[in-house]
């Protein structure tokens, strides 16, 4: 994904879970209502307006609909690991959640996720890696820590690559294996069963790298996706799924691209109309290339979840003016507030009630969401071929 330094996060808290079965999944997205007065930011932009196309989606999306605000709450997009008070306190009715922020103690998850829900109808998104795990994954088995750098534990599954030190945390997998497509939708189908209504997956972009040693790489991602969004649904039918790459579609083929839009609700994305956050000269630096692959993704009747870290109103209001223009729902994370979510009108900033207590025992996460880039600022794969509806 075309978004400068992202962060993927993965998370779950392992509930010494040998071997998953099953499979399960979701995802986030979210489209707000486009706005008039801004120039395009690519030639030939377009005012998004899903009712140009032939007709609605209605294979996903019904889960999101109706969500007019949202929030990625985690410590890549705030700047701190959320407590569960913040993020019970956010003002958004789609929250993106690292999932041990709840599972941490089995005990409690019901609990704490109906104190983050609320009595209105928010809905709570897990976020899971389809192509890293950690200690924290309910997918986990203890019995994997690894003993010795570069060798695999004895019972350790062949999808699990051999960790770097003994004391990693966070493991690649190779994600095309059949057993870890079964983990995977056995640790989806328990975080929908434990009450979340859907799975932000991260890291589909890993499909890039693999291509080099493994041609099929895309057409396995497409299927490990959709596998996970089949097993979701048939816990919760109104389960949601959302995955991290907009550049994604357009490395697939028609057919295969058709079946994987038809099984996803939406994308998140970032660094889409300004830069890197840590330069000293933050201005506007739209990404045309993600900008394109956003749009034909909203065309399409998949939500678009944009989200930017910036500093200042002006610049915030800048964002989310852009972003609404083209149909996309902004959401601008200020670490010196418990969250800042855009609404319908104009953008503001919901400051959770401080508090003391101590942040609850989650893992650390790994940098999340959106698209890796290199050192210039551009996606770690290149563009997707422009493709058509």
């Amino acid at each position: 994904m075309a978004q400068g330094k992202n962060y993927r996060a993965l998370s779950s808290r392992n509930l010494n879970l040998g071997v998953c079965v099953g499979l399960a999944g979701l995802i986030l997205t979210g489209c707000g209502s486009a706005q008039n007065g801004l120039s395009s930011d690519v030639p030939g932009g377009h005012q998004s307006n899903n009712a140009s196309l032939t007709g609605p989606d209605t294979n996903a999306g019904h889960s999101l609909r109706a969500v007019s605000s949202w929030a990625l709450m985690n410590e890549a997009a705030l700047g701190h690991k959320p407590t569960l008070e913040e993020v019970a306190h956010s003002d958004a009715n789609l929250l993106i959640i690292n999932p041990a922020l709840v599972t941490s103690d089995p005990k409690l998850v019901s609990k704490r996720l109906q104190d983050i829900k609320g009595s209105g109808s928010r809905r709570v998104i897990a976020m899971v890696d389809v192509a890293k795990i950690t200690p924290a994954s309910l997918a986990w088995n203890s019995a994997w820590q690894p003993k010795k750098a570069g060798v695999l534990p004895i019972g350790a599954p062949s999808w699990l690559h051999p960790a770097t030190s003994v004391d990693q945390t966070v493991f690649d997998v190779t994600f095309w294996d059949g057993e870890w497509r079964a983990a995977l939708g056995g640790q989806c189908a328990r975080l929908i069963d434990a009450g979340f209504d859907g799975i932000a997956l991260t890291g589909c972009d890993a499909y890039g790298e693999a291509a080099k040693t493994h041609p099929t790489a895309a057409a396995d991602m497409a299927g490990l996706i959709k596998a996970v969004g089949d097993a979701e649904r048939a816990k919760n039918s109104n389960a949601t799924l959302i995955f991290d790459d907009p550049y994604f579609p357009g490395k697939l083929g028609d057919k295969d691209r058709k079946t994987f839009l038809d099984g996803v609700d939406g994308v998140t994305a970032t660094r889409i109309f300004y830069g890197d956050p840590a330069s000293a000269d933050h201005t506007p630096n739209p990404n045309a290339d993600l900008i394109a692959a956003l749009d034909t993704l909203d065309r399409a009747g998949k939500k678009v979840l944009a989200w930017e870290q910036i500093s200042g109103s002006d610049r915030a209001a800048d964002f989310d003016a852009r972003a609404r223009t083209r149909g996309y729902l902004p959401f601008v994370p200020k670490p010196s507030d418990a969250t800042h979510t855009a609404k319908s009108g104009s953008p503001q900033t919901a400051a959770a009630e401080s508090n003391s207590a101590s942040p609850a025992a989650v893992p650390t996460e790994q940098p999340i969401d959106g698209q890796k880039t290199n050192d210039s600022g551009q996606p770690s794969s290149a563009p997707a071929t422009v493709y058509h509806l």
